[in-house]
């Protein structure tokens, strides 16, 4: 992979390209077909599939609403899940110093 990300989102990645993969190959379909179908380059299909970090997201979506699996989208960095906000949840919200008079007139 090209650009430096954490090991577990490299990884993450990697797992998601594999499963895209698959879904291309059940339906039979070659990487120049699922391209045609979703305006996306074979190359781009190509770095979707193995995972690519430089990929854009964007990409990772066409491919993943062609294969019907958007809606577990809507499942992703839910508050109860996210366990750096359970973490800071009772910590306040920015409060600014009150502004002093300036009575030099």
């Amino acid at each position: 992979m090209s650009k430096s990300i954490p090991y577990e989102s490299e990884t993450a990645l990697s797992a998601l390209g594999q499963r895209i993969t698959e879904a291309r190959k059940r339906r039979g379909w070659r990487q120049a077909d699922v391209a045609a179908k979703v305006g996306l380059s074979r190359t781009t299909v190509q770095k979707v599939e193995a995972g690519d970090p430089g990929t854009g997201i964007g990409a990772y979506m066409q491919l993943l609403a062609l294969y019907g699996a958007t809606s577990s989208m809507n499942q992703v960095c839910l508050v109860d899940d996210d366990l750096g906000y359970l973490d800071h949840s009772t910590t306040k919200q920015r409060v600014r110093p009150p502004k002093s008079l300036d009575n030099d007139f």
